[in-house]
Formats: C-alpha cells, structure tokens, sequence
C-alpha cells in the first residue's frame, strides 16, 4: 500500500499520566480490517499491544503515571506512527 494517511487518533489529544486515553483506528479506505496497535510509552519502556478492527475501532489504556512520551504504531496497515508527549497529572495542558 502507497497510501500515508494519519488514521490513528486519539483523545484526549494531549495525554496524561495516570488518566485514560481512548485510542481509535480510522479504517475507512485502508484495505484492510483489523490491524495490531502496539503503543509505548517512555519512560520506563512499557509496551502495550490492543488488536482493533472494522467493529470495534478503539481502545482505551490507561497511561502510565512516569510516561513522558506514547508512541502508537500501526502494525498490519499503513498508517504512520503517532507519538505525542505526555504531560504530568500536575501540569496544566498546553494551549493551542
């Protein structure tokens, strides 16, 4: 496959330690119908792998109090990877 588009997302679109991420897979011309997800966040190094399909395109994780960064990659289609940094529980969320 050629095709380069984003198709993963995630929310909310800044992460934060200790709270809940929703993952999701926009399948939506890919070719294909479900696809591995495999999402790590430093430090320390923890790997998280969640199978996402046509009928269930999202998955939630909860992200690691000490994550500094996520990194989501999309094993079986094409999409590039997302990474995004995370910010601490006692942060605020930066502005736009």
């Amino acid at each position: 496959m050629s095709d380069s588009t984003q198709r993963i997302s995630i929310d909310p679109a800044t992460p934060v330690a200790g709270q809940s991420l929703k993952i999701c897979y926009d399948f939506d011309g890919s070719g294909i119908n479900k696809t591995e997800l495999c999402i790590t966040t430093k430090p320390p190094e923890q790997m998280i792998s969640r199978t996402v399909s046509t009928a269930d395109n999202c998955t939630t994780i909860t992200v690691p109090e000490t994550a500094l960064t996520i990194l989501i990659e999309d094993k079986d289609g094409d999409s590039p990877d997302f990474s995004r940094p995370v910010i601490q529980s006692n942060q605020p969320a930066p502005t736009a």
